[in-house]
């Protein structure tokens, strides 16, 4: 019953498997032709169609065996290049850090100012010339120092110590701004004004990862700010020297400055002048040409000098001002106001008309005597 004409005959078509009367396995196909009794079978050992499976098998294996050989070979290749782009930004990206390092290396030790860097710790981390210079400590020396133990200050005024600014930016987080009133102690013991500030080194994950302290010589500063002092003081005690009034108007033509002199003059304090106007201290009796010419000048911007106008003093009385003044102007030649001095001559024109009132009688006693005679 394994024969496949046996099986044909026992009613079996399309694919049948069996021996042949060679007692050779084979493959055969069953069909019946049609309108008749008869059956068409076909076959083929199945050996034969084995070898050609297994050669088919063969060359797809092959075929994946190659497919899958270029496949990682591409593979290969496009990770290779792939690690070849990452390292080539791996490495454009450290280039790029190794200058920005250096850049902020260059001007942190460039910079004129005093600069030391510390961990969350306080440690101090780097120093520039500067700081080298003002504290006495080079950087090779203060590495891994805390910040107290080179950064050393007192109060100007008491002589105490001064509490680190490292201890109060890593404590509260923010900019932190000292008193100007402080002396730094170098290592050899020089002391000089400072003025200096802290301010908090955050990671990227906005940690505190340490303080920046920036700090500056206040010698010269503090040397200029005596000078000017001094200056004023004796400014100020010559103008107080003086017996004429000095004066300050602005671009208004009110008072921004009056010497101490105003008080003898107008009646009024320095501090009181500052808002009034000439103007608004004019006395009635004025001519009337005087005063055009006097606002016409100042109208023009003009300097004049001697200019003599009475004015009413705090406490009514009339006082005659012989005044001189000049326009001052900015850079760009905006006019800011007048400078001026102003001189009382009450009593000298009270005189003079005194002097002409007696010369007019004598000469009207002379004129009488002719024509008695």
């Amino acid at each position: 019953t394994s024969s496949p004409a046996v099986q044909a005959v026992l009613g079996a078509t399309g694919v049948v498997r069996g021996a042949d009367y060679r007692n050779v396995e084979t493959l055969a196909y069953v069909n019946r032709v049609p309108e008749t009794d008869w059956l068409m079978i076909t076959k083929l050992d199945f050996a034969e169609i084995a070898a050609e499976a297994g050669y088919r098998v063969g060359g797809i294996m092959l075929l994946v065996v190659l497919a899958t050989t270029v496949a990682g070979f591409f593979v290969q290749l496009a990770s290779l290049s792939r690690q070849k782009s990452l390292n080539a930004a791996l490495l454009q990206e450290e280039q790029q850090h190794r200058q920005t390092r250096e850049e902020i290396r260059a001007t942190l030790y460039g910079i004129g100012e005093g600069v030391i860097a510390t961990d969350a710790a306080g440690l101090i981390t780097r120093m520039n010339p500067v700081a080298e210079s003002l504290t006495g400590w080079l950087e090779t020396e203060a590495l891994g120092k805390p910040l107290g133990a080179v950064f050393r200050v007192i109060n100007e005024d008491t002589g105490e110590p001064v509490e680190s600014p490292v201890e109060r930016v890593l404590h509260h987080g923010v900019i932190v701004q000292m008193s100007n009133h402080i002396l730094l102690i170098a290592k050899d013991d020089t002391r000089r004004p400072i003025a200096d500030s802290g301010a908090p080194i955050r990671n990227e994950a906005g940690v505190i990862a340490g303080v920046v302290l920036v700090f500056r010589d206040q010698s010269k500063r503090r040397v200029m700010e005596k000078l000017r002092a001094e200056s004023a003081k004796r400014y100020t005690d010559l103008v107080e020297s003086i017996s004429d009034f000095i004066w300050e108007t602005g671009a208004d033509h009110r008072f921004t400055y009056a010497s101490p002199r105003s008080l003898d003059m107008l009646g009024y304090a320095p501090d009181e002048c500052v808002g009034l106007a000439w103007v608004e201290l004019l006395a009635e009796n004025n001519p009337a040409e005087a005063v055009q010419a006097y606002t016409d000048m100042i109208a023009g911007l003009r300097p004049y000098s001697q200019q003599c106008l009475s004015f009413v003093r705090k406490d009514g009385v009339e006082v005659i001002l012989e005044s001189s003044a000049v326009p001052v102007f900015d850079p760009a030649g905006r006019f800011r106001g007048y400078r001026g001095v102003s001189r009382d001559i009450t009593e000298r024109r009270r005189t003079e008309d005194a002097n002409r009132r007696l010369e007019g009688q004598l000469l009207q006693s002379q004129k009488m005597e002719v024509v008695g005679r």
